[in-house]
């Protein structure tokens, strides 16, 4: 077996660690039989049903799409740089957000700058408030969406 000791802090703590080598492994009771490894391996494998390579399919699907639209719609706000409302992106909100679904897509989606709004502190003074463009706050909520669906909306693999 190889003794390797690393040192921690200033003299303070001194770790031994008993290595086998890499060509040689061993038995002991706390790892029980070299036998025993693989079924483990097995079973581990068995519990990840769902495995998703990337999420930019599932942020770009209309379906997605729309709820985000949903939300950003019922938490109102107000216009970002480009000076589109929520209610005038409402007018035309299907033809837009398919617009949004293909330029995510196509790669070609680029979110707008921030407009920087300065709002009165309780204190006295002011700080700096950052307000996304409508386009832009769709598709934070639809990542969002994507990123924390339950394992059952991703696909099989």
């Amino acid at each position: 077996m190889h003794k390797q000791t690393v040192k921690v802090g200033v003299g303070q703590l001194v770790f031994t660690f008993g290595l086998p080598p890499k060509d040689e492994a061993e038995e002991t009771q706390e790892n029980g039989p070299l036998a025993s490894r693989a079924p483990l391996a097995a079973e581990r494998r068995a519990e990840r049903k769902h495995k998703w390579h990337s999420l930019i399919d599932k942020v770009y699907a209309l379906p997605n799409l729309w709820e985000a639209w949903q939300q950003v719609r019922a938490h109102q706000g107000a216009a970002g740089i480009d000076k589109m409302s929520v209610e005038k992106f409402g007018e035309r909100a299907l033809e837009r957000l398919e617009q949004l679904s293909a330029d995510l897509r196509n790669k070609s989606y680029r979110p707008q700058p921030v407009r920087r709004v300065l709002i009165p502190k309780n204190g006295g003074g002011q700080r700096p408030l950052g307000i996304p463009t409508v386009r832009d706050r769709i598709v934070q909520q639809a990542l969002l969406q994507a990123a924390s669906a339950p394992s059952s909306a991703g696909t099989d693999l």
